[in-house]
């Protein structure tokens, strides 16, 4: 991992502690997904397939997002597809500037989706 930027080891690192799951990785006002997860969201969610710059071994890094502020049903969606979600959040106020913190909920697919409710799901958890 010695090639890869600084953010993209904290997702890698991330992303080891929850394979199973598609992981949103959170940029700003976005989720991005990276590599097999962004080939499999991208699918499902219907949403465009980008790139990355290469890695200095010259391959490409898969990418798509979705706005934070509209998660809710593309959520919805893989979970509604049998896909597990983990979300990874910027870190919290007094942490270290720009290193994100797993968040340590996992949305599974016995998910319910609430239209109407401020957070829209009811998740059995894992911590």
């Amino acid at each position: 991992m010695s090639d890869v930027t600084p953010m993209m080891r904290q997702y890698l690192e991330i992303k080891a502690e929850h394979p199973d799951a598609i992981l949103f990785f959170r940029l700003g006002d976005f989720y991005e997904m990276f590599l097999e997860d962004a080939v499999t969201a991208s699918k499902i969610l219907d949403i465009t397939l980008t790139s990355r710059n290469k890695n200095s071994d010259g391959t490409v890094v898969p990418m798509c997002g979705i706005p934070f502020h509209s998660a809710a049903p593309y959520l919805a969606k893989l979970v509604g597809a049998g896909q597990k979600v983990a979300i990874c959040e910027q870190a919290v106020p007094g942490s270290t500037p720009g290193s994100p913190q797993a968040l340590p909920t996992i949305f599974w697919a016995r998910v319910y989706f609430c239209p109407g409710r401020d957070s829209g799901f009811r998740a059995t958890t894992k911590t």
